[in-house]
């Protein structure tokens, strides 16, 4: 049985863009290079945790909209376990533009969501979840 790791903190998604060169200034127009759109916070010990064969679960929250969608399908994909992120329709996902040249320099500009986006008393599912993991990440 694999080991499992419980990893707690909200859901983020990346739209990564690489650019020219730094800094960005007004009225100096750049054309973009390649764009990607990923699973960014959490995701990447999620993502890496399922890579090595641990069992990989993820507690937090997310938007309804298409960037949620993404998320979803891209951890699933990643064989994640996301049955527990609580999904709020009322809510956009938070999200990151990241913008990046060829030497890997690279700026995070983001939205920190609601802070106020979670439960204020964890469910009793998480609860489980967390007592009966390996380790847990926050």
């Amino acid at each position: 049985m694999a080991h499992s790791v419980v990893v707690l903190a909200n859901a983020v998604v990346d739209l990564c863009i690489r650019i020219g060169w730094f800094p960005v200034l007004p009225a100096e127009h750049q054309m973009t290079g390649k764009r990607l759109f990923t699973p960014g916070g959490m995701a990447n010990s999620l993502i890496c945790g399922a890579r090595l064969g641990l069992e990989t679960i993820a507690l937090g929250n997310i938007g309804q909209d298409d960037l949620s969608d993404l998320w979803y399908g891209l951890m699933r994909a990643e064989g994640v376990n996301v049955d527990l992120v609580l999904q709020h329709p009322e809510k956009a996902t938070t999200y990151a533009l990241v913008l990046s040249v060829a030497n890997g320099e690279h700026v995070f500009i983001g939205d920190r969501g609601d802070p106020n986006s979670g439960p204020a008393v964890f469910p009793a599912s998480w609860q489980q979840v967390i007592n009966e993991a390996d380790a847990i990440l926050l």
